[in-house]
């Protein structure tokens, strides 16, 4: 008797996972660590479209505390993204290796990497739960719901 859940058709474990739409600011490819955006110089214009997450960049930076998932489809800039904010995903790449049980944050180019910033106003936004080697796909995360997005 198995306790995990398939989806019935190819026996293939269905991840809980929790996804939205977002309007991407510049191009996003799948995979990549995306923040929240907050620019108001940005285009499209979080004032204009809201700034509470529905416009997503690729993290710029190292750690960002304002990363919010990974994209699961690529976008332009001003297109629509589907991002996915919590749970399993092995669809990411790493910038350096990364074990498991380690905090992960996303890197200046849209990957993620070990977290190593915790402060009071910014904490991970994912944990390792299958090792990356080095500047590799072939590890995996858990996204954490921060509870930003419902």
């Amino acid at each position: 008797m198995s306790i995990l859940k398939r989806d019935g058709g190819n026996g293939v474990i269905a991840y809980p996972k929790k996804i939205y739409t977002a309007l991407a600011n510049g191009t996003i490819a799948v995979g990549d660590v995306v923040k929240v955006e907050t620019d108001v110089s940005a285009t499209p214009d979080p004032d204009t479209s809201g700034a509470a997450g529905f416009i997503v960049a690729p993290t710029a930076e190292s750690n960002s505390p304002l990363a919010v998932g990974v994209a699961t489809t690529a976008a332009a800039d001003g297109e629509e993204v589907q991002v996915q904010v919590a749970g399993f995903n092995d669809a990411v790449t790493s910038a350096e290796a990364i074990d498991v049980g380690d905090a992960v944050g996303g890197s200046a180019n849209g990957d993620v990497r070990e977290w190593d910033t915790e402060s009071a106003t910014s904490q991970p936004f994912a944990v390792c739960v299958n090792a990356f080697a080095g500047t590799t796909n072939d590890g995996a995360i858990l996204i954490i719901d921060k509870g930003w997005l419902g």
